[in-house]
């Protein structure tokens, strides 16, 4: 909305992560006594037990619902419906991380203008939409195919916590130098191919110039039709020059490819660039854990074993 909060952070970053809708929305109406937990009843309107409002107390429950499906998805092991080599048979508990990265993931552009008669809208990213408008659909991965457009989206996530019985994404986590390597290839180029990578960090200082303690980098590697490695980097073209193509500043980054090639090998590296200081106690290196979630069409994830060095 044209009232809604802006983004940068003082230090740069990126914000909002997300948006979703807060203007004009209809909710219930409490009767506006304590603990009674009942609907408005007092009003003569054959509405009164619904009202309309504005503002980040609608906008704030729907995000939160849908970071809930989407953490029920995954322990109900609806996840088990993709074609992926990352995640075990057996529901798990999703890391912050990974629902956050789920939600950037499969997140669609605001269009339009803003305000009513404000300037276009930018495509995302940016510090007004952030990475775009929260959509379960392009989110997760959701049958039976054919009911909407696009339902032949592929999706696969890697979680460094609370890892299910058989997974193969313990790697999902890296010291200060380490490279990590997941790989994936698409069926076809009707739909992008995104890779978003999250992770919690540590907390900063209060008034630090910079808020960002562990940096981690996103690169994707693929042939290109000439035969030649391409490399994208993670929110390459956001807040950055041609020199400048790491981002130092957000712990959300994202490679979009418009149109993937089709049975092509992309290589999702994470890059422990600068990695001082752990989240939790009673560790013994220094590590910081991470998630990803990646979206195409026909979307298939190779075993870490099978993703070449």
């Amino acid at each position: 909305a044209s009232f809604s909060s802006q983004g940068p952070c003082r230090d740069g970053r990126l914000k909002p992560d997300l948006v979703a809708p807060g203007a004009s929305i209809w909710s219930s109406s409490s009767d506006g006594r304590p603990y009674t937990f009942q609907c408005n009843d007092t009003d003569a309107s054959d509405q009164r037990a619904v009202l309309k409002m504005s503002g980040t107390s609608m906008a704030t429950p729907i995000a939160a619902g849908a970071a809930a499906l989407v953490r029920q998805y995954f322990r109900e092991r609806h996840h088990t419906l993709a074609q992926t080599g990352w995640m075990g048979a057996q529901g798990f508990e999703a890391s912050a991380a990974l629902l956050r990265a789920v939600l950037i993931n499969g997140a669609v552009p605001l269009t339009g203008s803003y305000g009513s008669k404000g300037p276009k809208l930018a495509p995302p990213p940016n510090m007004v939409q952030g990475h775009g408008k929260i959509e379960l659909t392009t989110s997760i991965l959701v049958p039976p195919a054919g009911m909407w457009p696009g339902s032949n989206l592929g999706v696969a996530v890697v979680d460094g916590l609370r890892q299910p019985g058989g997974s193969t994404t313990a790697r999902a986590g890296v010291e200060q130098g380490q490279v990590r390597r997941h790989c994936v290839t698409v069926a076809g180029a009707d739909l992008p191919l995104k890779v978003t990578l999250a992770w919690t960090d540590p907390p900063a200082q209060p008034y630090a110039d910079l808020a960002l303690i562990n940096d981690l980098d996103l690169v994707v590697v693929f042939q290109a039709p000439s035969g030649a490695d391409e490399i994208v980097y993670g929110n390459h073209g956001y807040n950055k020059t041609d020199e400048e193509w790491r981002d130092s500043i957000n712990n959300n980054e994202q490679v979009f490819i418009g149109a993937p090639a089709p049975n092509t090998r992309y290589t999702i590296h994470v890059v422990g660039a600068t990695v001082v200081r752990t989240v939790g106690e009673g560790r013994n290196t220094t590590r910081q854990e991470y998630a990803i979630a990646v979206s195409g069409s026909g979307l298939v994830s190779a075993s870490d074993g099978d993703c070449p060095g």
